[in-house]
């Protein structure tokens, strides 16, 4: 059972947790810039990761227990050492990938020194993105506005600063008073499975809106917005300080357009920071270890190692936010539950073409994407709910989304 810090303040001078998880990238910056592939000190590096992840476990809490920060470093800590030993050892890079690398950019000098190369490499890992590298995550969103132009500095800053505080105010305005009881009921043990067996309770009206609530805020508002807004705050920080660059932080979402079918969803409307570390150790399996060729079966079964380890990352995430038991969790089946989903999907795509060649149906694309829509979400919200409603019946989570509520503040009821 996680054992929670209690912080007075939104984060402390106890920085354990943030230094260990940058302490796993500089270590891997120095293996990649001073070994050759293959090298066993990369190998060796493994049990120094996994023992900095757990210590991003264990002490996240004492820094914050702001939701998205204390997860962040708790969770991410793991998820750091997939994504490390995926450029130290599964898909790898060394010093001459470094250098070609920084050759790409203007402000790198043209011979850098050992200690410029590990900054870079180090600063290059923590975009789990791998944003301006040759290794850029497909599907990456580009900038809004035309042809994907990178913005001004100062226009830039501008509108991080105008999202977040809309983004700040919609989440203040959901969670600054407290849930009433009886919603407690709406997420009761077995709701989340319908009509299966597995739920004893009768599936009632305000079942079936609650879970399309539900599942609007988590995928599409509100689960967005919790992540965005510190990806913002961070973009406002690393670019004022002239750490990086605007081109650095194009957005953390795609557009709402694409969310028209799962694949949609899930490779260009979501974020992608977990996909490298996600998809390079479902990679290594199918095409190195397996030795399998390019295929459907090969693409399926790439897909499920992919929705499979993101789920056991979710059962991280359980355990984080105070989950007792890993049984408990529906991490995995709810990822695993996309992949007949996104496999029926394609199985249409591929057969409704032909009908309609054969039918002579013409100019309803407007109507396709409109059930495509509708499709992707009752899809999520089928599924959704195997994760969330035990996520929320934990009772003894801390955890806060916004520190200061400014509507609590003007509307009563006390300070947070």
């Amino acid at each position: 059972m996680q054992q929670f810090y209690s912080p007075k303040t939104l984060v402390t001078w106890d920085v354990r947790a943030p230094v260990a998880m940058a302490t796993q990238s500089i270590i891997s910056a120095i293996l990649i810039c001073t070994t050759p592939k293959g090298s066993p000190l990369r190998v060796g590096s493994l049990p120094i990761l996994l023992y900095l992840a757990l210590v991003c476990v264990r002490t996240a809490s004492a820094f914050s227990l702001q939701v998205m920060m204390y997860l962040g470093f708790a969770v991410c800590g793991y998820v750091n050492v997939f994504h490390c030993f995926n450029h130290l050892c599964l898909h790898t890079l060394d010093d001459s990938d470094v250098r070609r690398e920084m050759a790409k950019w203007k402000s790198s000098s043209p011979n850098p020194g050992w200690v410029e190369r590990i900054y870079f490499t180090t600063a290059m890992l923590w975009s789990f993105r791998g944003i301006g590298t040759d290794h850029e995550i497909k599907g990456t969103p580009r900038f809004p506005g035309k042809n994907g132009q990178v913005p001004a500095k100062r226009a830039f800053l501008l509108t991080q600063v105008f999202w977040i505080v809309v983004q700040y105010l919609f989440m203040d305005l959901i969670t600054f008073q407290p849930q009433p009881p009886e919603a407690a009921e709406a997420w009761a043990v077995g709701k989340e499975w319908l009509w299966l067996p597995l739920n004893p309770h009768p599936v009632t009206h305000e079942d079936l809106v609650s879970r399309l609530i539900s599942t609007l805020m988590s995928w599409y508002l509100f689960g967005m917005m919790m992540l965005d807004t510190w990806y913002r705050v961070f973009a406002i920080v690393f670019v004022s300080l002239g750490i990086s660059e605007v081109k650095q932080w194009p957005p953390m979402y795609g557009s709402y357009s694409a969310c028209y079918s799962l694949r949609g969803y899930f490779g260009d409307f979501w974020h992608q920071c977990m996909r490298s570390p996600l998809q390079g150790v479902a990679l290594y399996v199918t095409r190195d270890m397996l030795g399998l060729k390019r295929s459907l079966a090969e693409s399926y079964l790439t897909m499920l190692l992919v929705f499979l380890l993101s789920g056991h990352f979710h059962i991280l995430l359980d355990y984080c936010s105070g989950m007792t038991s890993w049984k408990l969790s529906g991490g995995v089946q709810c990822f695993l539950l996309f992949v007949p989903g996104i496999m029926f999907e394609d199985a249409v795509r591929w057969v409704w073409p032909k009908v309609k060649a054969k039918a002579g149906i013409r100019g309803i694309r407007r109507l396709e994407r409109g059930i495509g829509y509708v499709w992707t979400f009752l899809f999520l919200a089928a599924v959704t709910p195997v994760f969330n409603y035990p996520l929320q019946r934990i009772t003894r989570n801390p955890t806060y989304v916004v520190p200061w509520s400014v509507f609590k503040r003007f509307l009563g009821d006390g300070d947070r």
